[in-house]
């Protein structure tokens, strides 16, 4: 991967390029990082040029429950190459939007301002994003990339992950994030032994988000709140910050203090904030839902795999498959499908398998590109007309 060009969220803390780490805040503007993210620091080993930083939904989405995905104070709206019209008004997470948190990230790759990027996921953040710009990405088995340095919101759900046009672009770069593996040996371009599950051909029984949150276990928005507490004050500990922002007392007070730049009539609202303040979950009541919760997403997931007798499960990009998978710690990735008629937006879909199979992952995406071809470009730049500055319909 040397030479080759990257771009990057911004939230992966970054002195050594001599760029703010904003995560779309002005409470972060100017701040200077104190050490570069561990990814970043793998990227710049491999010789990679990190060129640019991408905007996102402001904090990982977790400032205001309708933020529309892709929105931050700093970066405004982020677009989608692919939908005519742009973002509608208080679209939230509709079919007009890029999706969110990492929605930048998958934006700019499709753009074509770079071959690849890294974006990070909780729940979605990534993957979703990456079908909504007919990519190829993934999000990798909990704990298998270092986080150090990249914004969190919970450590039990976050982690970061790789885009890109092709498989085996993909398949290099998160390599690199998971240092010693080598996927490239995967790519077997194939369906040949691969047993697959989804709706569309073979009905999967999966569990809700729902259902793994029942008889003790912890609705994953409240446990998200109990960990942002403490891991959002460790992260920005690693700044100095000319605005005094080190936790979330302090981030709520500058936002009000600053809502004409940070407080929008589209977007008025910090409620995730505040949420997060008045958790008064206790460490030990997290840990306990946390590990209901944990098991009975695993046990469900690997009973669905098991009773199907398949080795990935397939579901629509735009459902909560993804929250599923990270209630579990399992890997998710995504794969592009198509373009929609009434927009032209791309959709979709999401696999899902368990801990540590990330290899079989690749020779399913591999199997897939070969079989329904290259992803398709944006139909709004292919057809650009330089002469008239105008799009040819």
């Amino acid at each position: 991967m040397h030479g080759i060009p990257i771009i990057v969220k911004d939230t992966l803390c970054s002195p050594a390029l001599g760029l703010d780490t904003t995560c779309g805040s002005f409470a972060l503007e100017g701040a200077k990082a104190k050490k570069d993210a561990a990814v970043l620091d793998a990227l710049l080993r491999a010789g990679m040029i990190i060129f640019a930083k991408t905007n996102l939904s402001e904090f990982g989405g977790m400032k205001q429950a309708l933020m529309t995905g892709g929105w931050s104070a700093v970066g405004g709206q982020t677009q989608s190459p692919y939908v005519r019209g742009g973002v509608q008004p208080n679209c939230i997470l509709g079919h007009s939007t890029p999706a969110g948190s990492s929605a930048g990230s998958a934006a700019g790759v499709a753009t074509g301002f770079a071959p690849v990027s890294i974006g990070t996921d909780l729940d979605g953040s990534l993957v979703q994003p990456a079908t909504r710009a007919s990519l190829y990405a993934m999000k990798a088995t909990l704990h298998t990339v270092d986080t150090y340095g990249i914004q969190p919101i919970s450590p039990e759900f976050d982690s970061a992950g790789g885009m890109a046009k092709t498989v085996e672009d993909l398949a290099k770069i998160m390599g690199l994030l998971q240092e010693g593996k080598h996927y490239t040996s995967h790519l077997t371009f194939s369906f040949k032994g691969l047993r697959l599950g989804a709706r569309v051909a073979q009905p999967v029984k999966l569990v809700t988000l729902e259902e793994a949150m029942e008889e003790g276990g912890g609705d994953i928005d409240e446990l998200m709140d109990h960990d942002s507490k403490v891991s959002l004050k460790e992260y920005l500990s690693n700044f100095d910050n000319p605005n005094k922002v080190y936790g979330l007392e302090d981030l709520i007070a500058y936002n009000q203090e600053h809502a004409d730049l940070e407080l929008p009539p589209e977007h008025p609202n910090q409620e995730i904030l505040i949420g997060a303040l008045k958790s008064n979950m206790t460490d030990q009541q997290c840990k306990e839902r946390l590990a209901i919760t944990r098991h009975r997403a695993v046990s469900a997931i690997k009973k669905s795999l098991a009773e199907n007798e398949i080795d990935v499960i397939l579901g629509p990009a735009d459902s909560r498959i993804a929250s599923v998978a990270a209630a579990a710690r399992f890997p998710v990735a995504a794969v592009p499908l198509g373009l929609a008629d009434f927009n032209g937006r791309a959709f979709g879909m999401l696999l899902i398998s368990p801990e540590n199979t990330e290899a079989k992952m690749f020779e399913v995406l591999s199997a897939w590109e070969a079989t329904l071809g290259p992803r398709k470009p944006p139909p709004m730049l292919v057809n650009w007309d330089s002469e008239s500055e105008g799009i040819r319909l």
